[in-house]
């Protein structure tokens, strides 16, 4: 293999202490040498910046940038201006990645030729992992035609809802090598905007300007999933406004020819699937329980979400989710409270 090619790894960084040197040390010992890691502190307000400087000072790839507080979005953004590789890897810097990924990733690149390599990843909880593999085999994928990828980034469709849970398996900027040229020029949208997804409007613009890509059937990302201070944990209080805007802005990527009828049917099927993350969010607020089946009733209730349960196919589904969407399309917010509570139950568990 050609290991004249730098890979360029961005590691936007947050109140990240006590995991930090496991994700740098999984990156610093990476069988491919030829890497550097641009490390962006985004005024981190724990002992990041010190072992950020540690690291540089034994290791020259790495690469430490300080900015004022602006969210990931603005330091993945930054970290991606800066870097100077031939090719782009993502990792959070609460997670980790198998010390062969960009060995095998790259190599893979070059020898299919493809824009873009992606991986599996696992969940990693307290007390246990959950593999996620995003397809059944290694596949390389043809995307001048139909672009199966960008469809996915918008939502299931059809016999995929059988797996609702795996509505945002492809949307992470994590777990995929992109050459640098591709992505240089995309800015990742702030999240006060659309309050979460950055990485799906990223990847529907990475993928829409992709001729080639190909899924490399193995596990290398460790998703870490008991950060209690991840930007996915929380309240948020203006999250069902933000999604609107995402929608939207997901739906600008819809292209117009004889492919539109199922891209439209993803996102319709991706709105209607929001009620989860609506609720587990609604749930993590400091409402009264008939406040919050209010709220769960007129997020049913609206125009785009009852356009959007109308088309969803359950039949598709495990009994479980059947049940629950089946409350979604009466509107019964009481019984999608407790169901979500459930839900929650078993996610922090």
């Amino acid at each position: 293999m050609d290991k004249s090619n730098l890979v360029s790894i961005v590691v936007p960084i947050y109140k990240v202490e006590a995991y930090l040197p496991k994700c740098l040390e999984s990156i610093l010992n990476q069988n491919y040498r030829n890497i550097e890691v641009i490390c962006v502190n985004d005024e981190s307000p724990d002992q990041s910046l010190e072992l950020l400087n540690e690291y540089s000072q034994k290791d020259t790839r790495v690469k430490v940038i300080n900015q004022k507080n602006q969210g990931v979005s603005a330091a993945r953004t930054r970290g991606l201006k800066e870097a100077k590789g031939d090719w782009i890897l993502f990792v959070d810097g609460d997670d980790w990645i198998e010390t062969d990924t960009c060995e095998k990733a790259l190599f893979i690149a070059l020898d299919q030729q493809v824009d873009i390599v992606i991986w599996g990843y696992k969940k990693e909880f307290e007390n246990r992992s959950e593999q996620k593999q995003l397809f059944t085999e290694s596949t390389y994928f043809d995307l001048k035609e139909y672009n199966e990828l960008q469809r996915r980034v918008l939502g299931l469709y059809g016999a995929e809802l059988a797996d609702p849970a795996g509505a945002d398996s492809m949307v992470t900027v994590w777990g995929k090598l992109y050459r640098a040229e591709l992505i240089r020029d995309i800015e990742f949208v702030d999240l006060k905007v659309i309050g979460t997804a950055e990485d799906a409007l990223f990847n529907l613009e990475a993928l829409g300007k992709a001729k080639a890509a190909y899924y490399l059937n193995d596990i290398f990302y460790h998703y870490r999933k008991n950060n209690a201070v991840s930007v996915t944990s929380g309240y948020r209080a203006e999250l069902a406004n933000q999604w609107s805007i995402l929608f939207q802005k997901m739906a600008a990527f819809i292209p117009n020819d004889s492919n539109s009828s199922i891209y439209k049917s993803a996102l319709q099927n991706r709105i209607a699937l929001s009620i989860v993350g609506i609720g587990l969010n609604e749930c993590n607020s400091k409402k009264g329980i008939m406040d919050k089946v209010s709220f769960l009733n007129d997020y049913l209730s609206s125009d785009s979400y009852t356009e959007a349960i109308a088309q969803l196919q359950i039949k598709y589904m495990p009994l479980h989710w059947k049940v629950f969407f089946f409350c979604c399309k009466n509107k019964i917010g009481l019984g999608v409270y407790v169901l979500i509570m459930a839900i929650r139950k078993i996610i922090n568990r």
